[in-house]
């Protein structure tokens, strides 16, 4: 999938429902990362997978949006939610995801990337419909919005902060 098919899809999508998008969008996003979408690449969900069940920090059950074993965890919202509850919503599942590198939250328009790193300050990485699309280098990272996609799927120790 290339950035102008991504874009043009993601701003027309008008669901507010995020159970009823959020598998295509991160296909979507892998496609865009040429990334194995979740099936390609793990059809058990040992290692990738969607609706992770997790234990949250009170002992109660959820489930992570999406996890890839060593990369990240998401969680959606539906377009304009509440970013912020997504990730604290993830801040109660990343210790049962083996605490991954990344947590990001994500409502189509926007996502936002926060390293979690051991021993290093957070770093948080914005990106948007527009920033993707325009190719502007995004923040202290020195990369495109399609780069640090990139990155999310194939390397993410490369967005460890300085």
């Amino acid at each position: 999938m290339d950035v102008a098919d991504f874009v043009a899809k993601w701003r027309k999508a008008s669901l507010q429902n995020e159970m009823q998008v959020y598998a295509d969008h991160l296909d979507d996003l892998c496609r865009l990362a040429n990334h194995p979408t979740r099936l390609e690449y793990d059809t058990t969900g040992e290692r990738f997978a969607v609706q992770k069940s997790v234990t949250k920090l009170g002992g109660t059950t959820g489930a992570a949006d999406a996890w890839i074993r060593g990369h990240f965890a998401i969680e959606y919202k539906g377009k304009g939610g509440d970013l912020d509850a997504a990730f604290r919503q993830l801040l109660e599942y990343r210790d049962n995801l083996e605490n991954p590198p990344l947590l990001i939250v994500c409502d189509l328009d926007r996502i936002i990337i926060r390293t979690n790193y051991t021993g290093r300050t957070t770093r948080k990485i914005e990106l948007n419909l527009d920033n993707i699309a325009s190719g502007e280098k995004i923040g202290d990272t020195g990369l495109t919005a399609v780069q640090v996609i990139w990155n999310v799927f194939q390397s993410p120790l490369d967005l460890r902060p300085e």
